[in-house]
């Protein structure tokens, strides 16, 4: 089955890519599988922006818990690509202005001629790599504790979830619009000993921090298997306004995660506030942006003129593209002060001849121009932050579970853990089994400090519902997460850890 899932996603790789090649068009299976030409074409000028991440549920307080989802390190390359995307079903087309680049304020023609600035996208797309260790409650296995040992096989029966460590590399494609936005990411990786999760947990034990070593429940991890896996988030924004002087974003979203480890789906709610409100932007525009105008021909009248104008606005209106509250409402009421000249003068031709609506129509048109700039502020642009700027968020969501290999793929005690043990299955070896909580519940609450678009520091709070009918206890960590749009951004983690080993000296083994 395995075999047969990766031949069909390097065919599907390979038509595609043929096919984007005869077209700017890049299917979403071919950007996070293989994707030379696209990168070579939009990030080849792009900085990256390293995004390094430390997730432990150390982080939550004083103490060492080592239970759970116990450990993960992530580092990301993100490359935010300032030119916009048309976004049609599974494929993202790229387009430029007639002279190559887009410039504040100017609107380019797109490929798709029913368009409209709905499909317009901001892209990101970019690498990560990860490594995640899991491992029972903590006091599962502590019934017979030597002086070496930490989690002892004796009491492996009474574990709550199996060992396991997942190690992988994949790419991101995260796709923001004026409604919402996607995030996909397709990775390749193995779930197992061969990720190392044993090794890393005792050498961390070691040198960070004070603990004990070796950690003998590893013995009883999960097999290696083969680790491909998708996961993809589709958030909508049921509102997206300014609020105290900054940005605020609600939003509904649906989840789903498939794949040879863990597949599931989910849907929850999420609020973002920014501040100050994002600025300095570049405008992309997906439709032709009405301009309104009074250009009128010779022959024709004011009153003649401002009915065109009428109905030039309530064809903008009322047509596909995206209006924000705000501009909406000042349509509306422009076209409304529009009709109430019109009306005023309809059967008086003094209008036309001696001055009187001279006034009324020079108002309309500084009316008009607070529009037009209006409408070009509300096209999708792509914003950076000037100075230092923090962001809150909070999310909830819920998750079914399929299938879950780090909790299902068993216990596996091996032969002669216990030798003197009354448990047959500790001298002979075995496996045991834990049961799968089908709903989840998680939460998670984040904030963000940063400086323009170069350097933030990111902390997060997470909370998870027990996985599994054994489990003692809901699950708690926090992750730490550093972006840095530098060439060193990277090693932002690796080399806090190394500070912290040095700090540590006097506890290191002898």
């Amino acid at each position: 089955m395995v075999r047969q899932l990766v031949c069909l996603l390097l065919f599907s790789s390979i038509a595609v890519t043929s096919q984007a090649r005869e077209r700017d068009d890049y299917f979403l299976l071919q950007l996070l599988t293989s994707a030379p030409e696209f990168e070579e074409k939009y990030t080849a000028d792009v900085q990256p922006s390293w995004y390094s991440v430390i997730g432990n549920d150390a982080l939550i307080g004083d103490r060492i818990t080592d239970q759970y989802y116990t450990n993960a390190l992530r580092v990301s390359a993100l490359y935010h690509i300032p030119r916009g995307f048309l976004f049609d079903g599974l494929r993202l087309f790229g387009f430029r202005c007639a002279d190559g680049e887009a410039q504040p304020g100017e609107y380019c023609e797109l490929p798709l001629g029913r368009s409209t600035n709905r499909d317009l996208k901001l892209v990101s797309y970019g690498y990560t790599m990860q490594h995640s260790m899991y491992t029972p409650y903590e006091h599962a296995g502590r019934g017979s504790v030597d002086n070496y040992g930490y989690e002892n096989l004796s009491n492996a029966r009474y574990y709550d979830r199996p060992f396991s460590a997942w190690l992988s590399a994949g790419r991101q494609l995260i796709i923001r619009g004026l409604d919402g936005y996607q995030a996909h990411e397709f990775s390749v990786g193995v779930v197992g000993p061969a990720a190392k999760g044993r090794w890393l947990q005792e050498k961390a034990h070691e040198y960070p921090f004070t603990g004990p070593s070796p950690i003998d429940g590893w013995n009883s991890q999960v097999a290696d298997r083969l680790a491909l896996q998708y996961s993809a988030k589709f958030a909508t924004h049921l509102r997206h306004a300014p609020a105290l002087y900054g940005d605020l974003r609600f939003n509904h979203f649906s989840l789903l995660e498939a794949g040879t480890i863990i597949n599931r789906f989910g849907y929850g709610v999420e609020l973002v506030g920014d501040w100050p409100r994002r600025r300095d932007c570049d405008y992309f525009s997906a439709a032709p942006m009405i301009q309104l105008s009074f250009a009128a021909k010779a022959e024709q009248g004011k009153v003649d003129m401002l009915r065109d104008l009428a109905t030039q606005v309530q064809m903008y209106r009322d047509g596909p593209n995206y209006n924000p509250v705000r501009v909406y409402h000042q349509v509306n009421a422009f076209l409304q002060d529009i009709t109430n000249v019109i009306n005023a003068c309809h059967d008086d031709s003094q209008c036309e001849n001696n001055g009187l609506m001279d006034g009324e129509i020079s108002a309309l048109q500084s009316r008009a121009q607070d529009i037009n700039r209006e409408l070009r502020n509300s096209v999708l642009s792509s914003c950076q932050q000037m100075g230092v700027y923090t962001q809150v968020s909070v999310d909830a969501s819920v998750h079914y579970v399929v299938s879950n290999y780090l909790i299902e793929g068993d216990i596996h005690v091996p032969r002669h853990a216990d030798d003197n043990s009354s448990d047959a299955l500790m001298r002979d070896g075995g496996v045991l089994e834990v049961t799968r909580k089908p709903v989840i519940f998680s939460a998670s609450m984040g904030y963000r400090l940063g400086y323009a678009d170069r350097y933030a520091i990111d902390f997060r709070y997470h909370y998870r519902s027990e996985e599994t009918r054994e489990q003692k206890t809901p699950h708690m960590w926090a992750e730490l997460g550093f972006e840095v749009k530098q060439g060193w951004g990277y090693a932002v983690i690796p080399a806090l850890l190394v500070i912290a080993a040095a700090h540590n000296q006097q506890n290191w083994p002898q």
